[in-house]
């Protein structure tokens, strides 16, 4: 592997994702072409009257306005590649109201996202950790042309700025898909073998990326034990093999205290952590139900501290079982005493025939 200079590394991943943003906006042009012969299509096919006056409106608000969007989302994802150069990840959590329209806008864009995702998976994955190693980040912006989910952004938000309307959108995302996807995959390839023509990850050994955060030195905790617990015993911490020792009261918890950020996977004497096993394998509903354990009796702890009193008498207890000399019976025996039950029943008394009168 080449070795380079911050510099220069970050010059080398500027280039990459000026080449992958030149080869996808290629596609635009052919993308609306698309969509202008599949709207086409359907205003020409027969169906009710209701049906065929939407696709005959649909078609024509392409003609007028189609011509905008080509032009539009070029201009906007250039824009893009500057905005995600700025900067690495954008940390921070930030709460907002959001509306509807938002909503089903974030909808469309996540639909078109997820088809370039589950083509191009394999690829994506290797150039995102050939950016990373450039770069030195653990993680691409949010808002980084290479994620599927920035172009697909820019294609429906363009959309609905030149007045076309979610529902047109609608009708057409199979054939924006179709062919979109197959450029953006080979856009990928193209800039991992840019990369690799660089020497840049030549061979990408993914052992180097599973962090296992357990080890069977570490010390054994409970079950659903809190940080409170660990502290108050002198243990390490689960899932950071004794490298650090849990903070007096839990991070801040006072002892007893329910703290659900706090829940880890418990492990028994000779058992590796939680994430060792899914990286070794494991299955993941087995993590999940040590997960599902620990909140309980996290929960059962807390409320105890609280209110005092056993709660064992809460816990469900074992199914019912029939009194001993008693079986239960299966299928054709049961239908058997039914038939015999039915054969002991008196018959009805048939009613009287009424007589005519005389006269």
């Amino acid at each position: 592997m080449i070795s380079r200079s911050p510099a220069s590394s970050q010059q080398l991943a500027r280039e990459t994702r000026e080449r992958f943003v030149a080869a996808t906006e290629g596609a635009i042009v052919p993308v609306a072409n698309a969509v202008r012969e599949r709207l086409a299509a359907l205003a020409g096919m027969t169906a009710s009257a209701r049906d065929m006056q939407q696709h005959r409106d649909d078609y024509l608000a392409f003609q007028a306005q189609g011509s905008n969007w080509v032009p539009m989302s070029r201009t906007a994802w250039r824009k893009a590649l500057g905005g995600s150069t700025q900067g690495g990840p954008t940390g921070g959590l930030r709460l907002e109201l959001i509306g509807d329209e938002v909503v089903e806008t974030s909808i469309l864009s996540s639909r078109l996202a997820q088809s370039i995702q589950d083509k191009a998976q394999f690829e994506l994955n290797d150039l995102r950790l050939r950016i990373q190693h450039l770069e030195g980040t653990a993680e691409l912006d949010a808002k980084d042309v290479l994620k599927p989910e920035a172009l697909a952004r820019t294609l429906v938000d363009q959309w609905l700025a030149v007045g076309l309307s979610r529902e047109t959108w609608a009708r057409v995302q199979d054939i924006v898909q179709q062919r979109l996807v197959e450029v953006v995959v080979a856009a990928y390839k193209d800039a991992n073998a840019f990369l690799i023509e660089r020497g840049v990850m030549p061979e990408i050994d993914l052992k180097s990326f599973v962090k296992r955060t357990g080890s069977v030195n570490s010390a054994p905790a409970a079950l659903g034990g809190s940080f409170a617990h660990a502290s108050q015993a002198g243990t390490t911490l689960p899932g950071v093999g004794g490298a650090a020792r849990a903070m007096p009261g839990g991070f801040g918890a006072p002892p007893g205290s329910f703290a659900p950020a706090a829940i880890g996977v418990g492990r028994g004497p000779g058992q590796v952590g939680g994430d060792t096993l899914v990286a070794t394998g494991g299955s993941p509903l087995v993590l999940a139900r040590q997960r599902a354990q620990g909140v309980l009796l996290n929960l059962k702890r807390f409320v105890t501290a609280r209110i005092g009193g056993d709660l064992r008498h809460c816990s469900p207890g074992p199914a019912r079982r029939p009194p001993p000399g008693r079986r239960r019976r299966t299928g054709s025996e049961a239908v058997a005493s039914s038939s015999r039950r039915r054969a002991r029943r008196p018959s009805p008394r048939p009613l009287p025939t009424p007589r005519r009168p005389t006269r």
